[in-house]
C-alpha cells in the first residue's frame, strides 16, 4: 500500500537510545511552551477541508488545545494489570483512538523514527535546541520522544516545524491505544546529547499550560508518628484534581524544635548532604528531607553507555553508587525506581521513601500520592517538635507551607 494511503486509513480510523553525532548541524527554536503533540486532539473536531499532512493548524499553539485527560502522568502510578504494581513512569500517557495524527511540539531534528530494538513498539524522537545557539554546551538540549506510534512520516536527520505531522498513535503491548509522551533533558555539559531513561523530566515543565502557581497541589499529614521522637516517620498526601496541570514534582519537609513561644530552631537532616560522587559531578543524596521525582531519576536511574558503563556504578566504580548492593550484574534502568516494599508490591520503597499511587486513569477524579518519610532525624521531646511541609510543581512554582505543632 502506498505510505500517502497508509496515512489517510490510519485518519480515517482515528475519526471513527539516541546515537546521532556529537555535534548538531541545525539550528532550531525551543519557544518558552511546547505546543501538545494531538494538537489538541485534533482529530475530535478538525477544522472543516483539514486533514493530518496540513499539520496543526497555528491557532492551536497555545495552552486552550491540550491533550487531557492523561491516563497516566509523570512519576509514581500503579501498573494496569493484576497485583497492580508500583512503577515510576518516565513520561504521559494520552489516551487516543489508534491513528490519531501527532505533531512535533517544537521545532527539531528527527534522531530517530522508526523500529529499533531497543523499543518494544515504533518511536520518532525530536532534538530540541534554543534559541540562540545549536550548541548543547552552551544550551542543554532537550529531546522529545513519542511512543507506541503505528505508523511515522519522517526519516532521521529530517529538520521538523513546530506543528508538523510526525507520526500517527497505535497501541502498547497490553492493547491500550495511546501515546506516551516524554521530554528528556540533558543534565549538563558532560554529556550534551544524551537522551537516556535518566534524562526524563516531567513534560508539564514545558507543554503549554495556563499554570501560573501550585494552588492546584492539594497537600496535607496523613500520618505522623512519634514514637519513636529520634526519627519520626510524617506521610504526605498530595492530591491534584484531574485537570491537565498534572504537574507536582517535590515535597520539602522541614524539622524543627521550638525552643521558646516564638522561637523554632532548625533539626539538621543528615541526607542533607550529598555523597560520593556523579557524572554530573555532585554527590548522591541519601534519604534527603524532600522528595524530587526528576532528581531521584537523575541520580539512581544509572547510565550504560561507553562514556558511563554499568561497571562505574557497582562497588569500587568511580560513580559507585550508595545503594549499590542493590544493584543486579547487569545494567536494568529500573532496579532502584521500581523497587517495591518486601511483602507489598504496590508501594515504592527506596532512598527513605515509601511511596503509593492510588488508581488513576482517564476517569479518575483525582491524582492522589502518598510519601513516608523514613529516615527523617528528630528530637527527644516530641511534644515540642514542629514539622512543616510544602509542594513544588515541574515548573517551580512553590505551594503553602503546611504546619504541625508549630
Amino acid at each position: 500500500m502506498p505510505k500517502s494511503l497508509f496515512i489517510l486509513v490510519l485518519f480515517l480510523c482515528a475519526c471513527l537510545p539516541d546515537n546521532s553525532s556529537n555535534e548538531p548541524s541545525a539550528q532550531v527554536t525551543v519557544p518558552a511552551d511546547f505546543i501538545w503533540p494531538l494538537c489538541g486532539h485534533i482529530y475530535l473536531s478538525a477544522p472543516t477541508g483539514w486533514s493530518p499532512l496540513d499539520n496543526c493548524p497555528t491557532n492551536r499553539h497555545t495552552s486552550a488545545f491540550h491533550d487531557g485527560p492523561l491516563s497516566s502522568t509523570y512519576g509514581p502510578r500503579q501498573l494496569a494489570n493484576e497485583d497492580l504494581r508500583y512503577d515510576f513512569h518516565r513520561g504521559i500517557d494520552i489516551p487516543a483512538p489508534l491513528g490519531s495524527p501527532v505533531f512535533a511540539i517544537a521545532n527539531g531534528k528527527v534522531t530517530r523514527a522508526g523500529a529499533y530494538e531497543a523499543y518494544q513498539d515504533p518511536i520518532v524522537i525530536l532534538r530540541h535546541y534554543d534559541e540562540t545557539s545549536a550548541n548543547c554546551e552552551i544550551s542543554n538540549c532537550l529531546h522529545s520522544l513519542y511512543f507506541h506510534l503505528s505508523n511515522w512520516v519522517v526519516n532521521e536527520g529530517d529538520d521538523i516545524l513546530k506543528g508538523q505531522l510526525i507520526a500517527y498513535t497505535g497501541a502498547s503491548s497490553s492493547g491500550f491505544a495511546h501515546l506516551h509522551f516524554e521530554i528528556r533533558e540533558v543534565p549538563s555539559n558532560h554529556n550534551i546529547t544524551s537522551a537516556l531513561q535518566r534524562d526524563a523530566i516531567h513534560p508539564i515543565k514545558y507543554l503549554a499550560t495556563e499554570n501560573t502557581n501550585a494552588n492546584n497541589i492539594s497537600l496535607s499529614f496523613k500520618q505522623i508518628d512519634k514514637s519513636n521522637s529520634l526519627q519520626p516517620n510524617v506521610t504526605l498526601t498530595v492530591t491534584i484534581n484531574h485537570n491537565i496541570e498534572l504537574d507536582f514534582n517535590r515535597l520539602e519537609i522541614a524539622l524543627f524544635e521550638k525552643t521558646s513561644s516564638t522561637t523554632l530552631t532548625p533539626v539538621i537532616q543528615s541526607g542533607e548532604s550529598p555523597t560520593g560522587l556523579t557524572p554530573e559531578g555532585t554527590g548522591y543524596l541519601v534519604s534527603p528531607p524532600f522528595y524530587d521525582m526528576q532528581q531521584l531519576n537523575r541520580q539512581y536511574t544509572y547510565q550504560d553507555t561507553n562514556q558511563f558503563p554499568w561497571a562505574a556504578f557497582e562497588f569500587g566504580g568511580i560513580y559507585e553508587s550508595p545503594f549499590h548492593d542493590l544493584l543486579p550484574t547487569t545494567y536494568n534502568a529500573n532496579a532502584h525506581m521500581d523497587n517495591t516494599l518486601e511483602g507489598n508490591n504496590q508501594i515504592g520503597s527506596f532512598n527513605g521513601f515509601e511511596i503509593f499511587a492510588e488508581r488513576f486513569n482517564a476517569t479518575t477524579q483525582d491524582y492522589i500520592l502518598d510519601v513516608t518519610f523514613k529516615n527523617l532525624n528528630g528530637i527527644s521531646n516530641p511534644d515540642i517538635l514542629c514539622i512543616k511541609a510544602r509542594a513544588i510543581d515541574a515548573k517551580g512554582n512553590t505551594g503553602l507551607w503546611i504546619e504541625d505543632n508549630c
